[in-house]
């Protein structure tokens, strides 16, 4: 029992400094420690304008899948890598990148969220509400 509150301990804490870099992110405009663009063959399953989705791939992270499967511009900070351009369109001032998975907002980065090939990956180009 011990051993099953500490997990549960663990993971809500994970959660809230996860939660706190995303509004941190949101809310700062900081000067990028470094952006890399990288292009890949696209085996994505559908693209528009302001949404992509791929399917998850057993034991991978969704965020290398991202960038092995379309073009990529992300800001590196030190909780994680921020994506600010899926396949050249960009995010403004007003909007942000939004990651899903099975379509519910993910509540971790996708560098963090290991998928399985079950998984519907999908990235949405949405306004920041302020």
């Amino acid at each position: 029992m011990n051993n099953i509150f500490r997990k549960f301990e663990i993971f809500v804490i994970v959660v809230i400094i996860a939660v706190i870099g995303i509004i941190y992110a949101l809310t700062q405009k900081p000067a990028p420690l470094g952006e890399v663009k990288e292009q890949a063959q696209p085996q994505q399953q559908e693209i528009s304008a302001s949404s992509v989705s791929y399917q998850g791939v057993e034991g991978q992270n969704a965020f290398e899948l991202l960038k092995a499967s379309h073009q990529v511009e992300f800001t590196h900070y030190d909780f994680g890598d921020f994506v600010t351009s899926i396949n050249g369109v960009a995010a403004d001032e007003d909007h942000f990148w939004s990651f899903y998975i099975n379509g519910a907002q993910s509540q971790v980065g996708a560098s963090a969220y290991v998928t399985k090939s079950s998984d519907l990956i999908e990235w949405k180009l949405e306004e920041i509400e302020e």
